[in-house]
């Protein structure tokens, strides 16, 4: 069917329902029409017409034709019942147990099935006792629910009918009814139960969750007293709890809560409860013991009572014990007390009596607590104690706060204790006495590192015990106290000596050296025997730090202070400056016209015009770098062999010799003085912080191959430890005459004599000194001050003074070389030598000599400016009485014998005098001197011979007599007579000067009687 298609709408049919008409709207699905009624006019029971025509109502076929008018009628009904209210509602609660059970509908019912209504308590489901129509449109059901219960009613489909037999739906209905009253589940303790525990509980369970209301009312009542005052009541769902209250024992109580006091959650209150019961009897507590706990003195016969709160009954005998165990015991009760009668019990014997829990009961079968209590029988003296701690042969003990225990020997009460270094203490540290406890520790500080000893002795009134075993104890070390380097020392050697001290001999030591004041960047940790350790190679202007401890298996002390140091600048930085050059030579070279002239010019260097030179630095500078003119003509140079026969070698341009390398020095001369400026290179030293130059036997010249000093003394120490023997000698310097000292100064040259004992081919020259490398001094051994010496001393007119000594002993027997060497003079102006016949190569100032009765002879050589005049002297020191000593010159023959501390004056004839010395007792020497006497009338060559203007002429005597010495022209004139007197046998020397005569040949003549003799001799002006 469609919509015609001139129609504006389907139209609509007419519908007549209860005679009135009305228009109804229709729709159209394929071949069918649907009438669209409107259910509000329908009213039950009426007759309903519906006419549908094609006026009215629009539709035709797919051909377009409509279709033919038709009416029906038929009559309407009721639809089917529907629940409107009930009585309780759903989900109602609280719901009465005397309300009934009642449901309405919207229409007339009949119930036509109650078999299909139930009713259900969540448990079991059963049919309602009865159901009936009331008012046409209500079932009513039973009352009479319990309580606190949840139901469902279920009325099913069908039950009941409307009066078109239409049925009901399904309906269910759910409501809880009202709680009963809350009453009580369980008490706690129970009602009216007995022996209740002092701590039990007071608590009351309920048989539904409560709440307590603002008339909340409960009281814990006492026998015979009122209500207790405090009580507390707290609820937790259905628990009440009683507190803040304190039973007591024996009492009865009762408990009350009032009704009202507690509601459940429909507000139902509870009614009143009440409950009694009562409390336990205390346990049986001891009052009384005896005899007295502690007591003494005590028979080993007798009873022991114990007394108790309350009267008791013996429960079990075997509770009832002595410790040391007692076999023959009888108990019985007496009212509150227990008697236990003891026999034969030990003497001097503490024994525990202990009565254990359930040994007595009281009436209510309560048992008592343990109860333990002693007491001494007859006492006897102490057994010695046991000592504890320290442990016997204990090390690292402390020296102060150390505690000394030792165990309780029987009996013991007093005690003693000595603690004393001494195994026999003989001497003590602490004797404490009338000790009281098992323990001391001692007033006085134990000394550190030491063995000490121990013993303890124990006392009572009966008497003493002997002493204890001795034990021993080693006390913990001192820590060392630190020497070298010092907190924060500078410019410490890059090879110091790390030195402590301790105050304990023959201990091992633990070193640490790191270079952060942590120490956990170490750089030494190492265990050492001996208080210092050698370190090498450390790195320059570098900070370190140290510290030590003694670490030995006999104990280990505390750690010393942690001390930092800083090491030295290097040479590179210290030397990096101008150095101001100067060479100073003498001032002799030349010619004078006139004695005490001004010199000529300088182009003859003279001897006397001689330095030792050397430079610093590794720069290999040539010697003949500092001079400007022909070699010999205003400068000459030599360098040191050491050869015992060819001393030097001389300069020549071609021996590389000649170069200025560190630590070599030269002899040089010259008539000018040499300045310049320099910038050296300086050295590196070696891991030792010293230089090492090449040396060889005999003697060298070295020099100071740094700009700062060094010291002698430190590089003769430095040189043994280096070669492990005793390298010693004097350092010579030069100024016109040989010069001890102790000091290499920069750009001088020094002697230094290598014994060729020694082996040794390298010098080490220290670059700091003592102080900077924690070495201490070395200072040159003294001779003992018995030893007999002979000095000899030279003084010359410029003030100068040298010595030489004769020490009569043996190297050997003082432990020290005696012998001092000295350079030899062929350079000096002045000096003092004594000399070998056997070796050129070398002089000494001190000589390892041997007196013997004869006397012995030696050879001197003196170098003094020829005219002048030389005071010489002499002191002995613990030879015999009466030696002395006879000088005689080699060449002049004159001789002079001097006692100790007297001088004679020297006339010194020419450049070098050799003298033969004699030592031993006047008649010994007056035997040399007579032999030294001339064995003829004897004139000897002028010396210097050509001359200008003086000369020396010698003669010799045999005989006395009158001696006449002249001086003749060549023409035979007399032009001076030197000598005319009487003179004794002997030799004699006389100046000529001849300032007033002209150059030419003299002769002089020298007569005594008829004996005559004549020489020619020649001034050149």
């Amino acid at each position: 069917m469609y919509q015609h298609p001139d129609a504006n709408s389907l139209g609509e049919v007419n519908v007549i329902i209860d005679g009135t008409s009305y228009g109804t709207p229709v729709s159209i699905q394929d071949s069918t029409l649907t009438i669209n009624f409107d259910t509000t006019k329908f009213v039950a029971g009426k007759s309903v017409t519906i006419q549908i025509s094609p006026f009215n109502v629009y539709v035709v076929n797919e051909d377009g034709l409509g279709f033919d008018a038709f009416t029906w009628s038929f009559t309407s009904f009721k639809p089917n019942p529907v629940l409107v209210s009930s009585n309780p509602l759903d989900n109602a609660t609280k719901v009465s147990l005397s309300d009934s059970l009642v449901f309405n509908y919207n229409q007339n019912i009949t119930l036509k099935n109650a078999a299909l209504i139930s009713i259900s308590d969540g448990i079991n489901s059963f049919a309602p006792s009865f159901v009936r129509v009331l008012d046409d449109k209500s079932i009513v059901g039973p009352n009479g629910f319990t309580n606190g219960t949840t139901y469902t009613v279920t009325v099913d489909s069908g039950a009941i009918v409307n009066e078109f037999d239409l049925a009901n739906s399904k309906t269910e209905l759910t409501f809880r009814t009202i709680m009963s009253a809350p009453v009580v589940s369980s008490l706690l303790p129970l009602a009216n139960q007995q022996r209740v525990a002092l701590g039990s509980p007071i608590q009351l369970s309920l048989n539904q969750s409560v709440k307590v209301t603002d008339v909340l009312e409960v009281s814990l009542t006492a026998e015979g007293v009122a209500s207790i005052s405090g009580v507390r009541a707290s609820l937790t769902d259905t628990l009440l709890t009683l507190s803040g209250f304190t039973l007591e024992n024996a009492t009865n109580y009762s408990v009350d809560v009032k009704s009202g006091s507690l509601i459940n959650e429909d507000s139902v209150a509870n009614s009143a409860i009440s409950w009694n019961f009562r409390t336990i009897m205390a346990a049986p507590i001891v009052t009384e013991v005896s005899p007295a706990n502690e007591s003494e003195d005590i028979a080993t016969n007798g009873t022991a009572v114990v007394r108790f709160s309350q009267e008791i009954t013996l429960a079990d005998a075997s509770k009832v014990s002595f410790s040391p165990a007692v076999t023959d015991l009888s108990l019985s009760t007496s009212c509150d007390s227990l008697v236990i009668a003891y026999t034969n019990l030990q003497a001097i014997t503490t024994y525990t009596v202990t009565v254990e829990s359930g040994a007595i009961v009281n009436e209510e079968e309560v048992t008592n607590t343990t109860k333990s209590w002693s007491f001494t029988t007859l006492i006897a003296p102490p057994a010695a104690p046991e000592l504890v701690s320290p442990d016997s042969a204990a090390i690292n003990q402390a020296i102060t706060g150390l505690s000394f225990t030792w165990n309780t020997p029987q009996y013991a009460e007093t005690y003693q204790i000595q603690i004393s270094d001494l195994a026999d203490f003989s001497s003590l540290i602490e004797d404490a006495t009338n000790l009281s406890v098992t323990t001391l520790t001692p007033t006085m500080s134990l000394e550190y590192f030491k063995t000490h000893f121990w013993r303890v002795k124990a006392f009572n009134k009966a008497g003493e015990s002997d002493w204890s075993v001795v034990y021993r104890l080693t006390t913990v070390p001192a820590a060392p106290s630190q020497v070298f380097p010092q907190m924060a020392q500078t410019e410490i050697s890059t090879a110091p000596l790390i030195k402590w001290n301790s105050a304990h001999t023959d201990v091992r030591f633990n070193l640490v050296v790191a270079s952060d004041t942590s120490l956990t960047t170490v750089l030494k940790d190492t265990m050492l025997n001996q208080s210092e350790y050698q370190f090498f190679g450390l790195n320059a202007d570098t900070k370190y730090f140290w510290t030590v401890r003694v670490n030995d298996e006999r104990g280990t002390s505390a750690w010393s202070d942690t001390r930092v140091f800083l090491m030295r600048q290097d040479p590179v930085v210290t030397e990096d400056k101008d150095v101001d050059v100067t060479f100073d030579f003498g001032s002799t070279s030349g010619s004078t016209t006139t004695p005490g002239g001004t010199p000529t010019e300088k182009t003859k260097p003279q001897q006397t015009d001689y330095s030792m030179v050397s430079l610093p630095g590794t720069d290999g500078i040539r010697v003949d770098a500092f001079f400007k003119t022909e070699y010999k003509k205003t400068w000459r140079a030599f360098i040191e062999t050491g050869d015992p026969l060819n001393f030097y070698n001389e300069y020549t341009p071609e021996d590389n010799r000649f170069v200025f390398t560190p630590g070599i020095g030269f002899w040089v001369l010259s008539t000018e003085i040499v300045a310049d400026v320099r910038k050296f290179t300086s050295v590196n030293t070696n891991e030792n912080d010293s230089y090492a130059i090449p040396v060889h036997a005999g003697w060298n010249i070295i020099g100071n191959p740094y700009q700062s000093n060094v010291d002698w003394k430190l590089t003769l120490a430095f040189n043994s430890k280096q070669s492990c023997e005793t390298v010693s000698g004097d350092l010579w310097g030069y100024e016109k005459a040989f010069i001890k000292t102790d000091t290499l100064k920069p750009l001088k040259g020094y002697y230094f004599y290598n014994d060729p004992n020694w082996s040794l081919d390298t010098l080490y020259l220290p670059y700091t000194g003592f102080d900077q490398r924690g070495q201490d001094e070395q200072l040159a051994k003294d001779l003992p001050a018995e030893t007999p010496v002979l000095t000899a001393t030279a003084t010359y007119e410029d003030g100068n003074h040298l010595d030489v000594n004769w020490v009569f002993a043996k190297s050997s027997a003082l432990e020290m070389d005696i012998m001092r060497r000295h350079p030899m003079l062929d350079f000096v102006q002045q000096g003092m030598i004594l000399t070998d016949k056997n070796d050129k190569s070398v002089g000494y100032v001190r000589q390892e000599s041997e007196l013997i009765e004869d006397g012995t002879a030696y050879e001197l050589e003196l170098k003094a400016r020829r005219g002048s005049t030389v005071l010489w002297k002499s002191v002995m020191e613990n030879l015999p009485q009466g030696t002395k000593l006879l000088l005689v010159n080699q060449i002049t023959k004159l001789n002079y014998m001097v006692g100790s501390e007297e001088e004679i004056k020297l006339k010194i004839t020419e450049p070098k005098s050799l003298f033969d010395v004699y030592i031993g007792s006047e008649q010994y020497l007056q035997e040399v001197k007579e032999c030294l006497l001339p064995g003829e009338f004897t004139l000897m060559q002028n010396y210097p011979n050509p001359f200008n203007p003086t000369t020396v002429i010698r003669y010799g005597l045999k005989e006395a007599g009158m001696v006449k010495l002249e001086v003749f022209d060549i023409l035979g004139r007399r032009v001076q007579t030197l000598v005319n007197k009487n003179m004794q046998p002997g030799w004699y020397i006389v100046d000529f000067n001849a300032v007033n005569l002209s150059s030419g040949v003299y002769l002089y003549r020298l007569q005594s009687g008829n004996q005559v003799k004549v020489h020619k001799m020649v001034l050149v002006k």
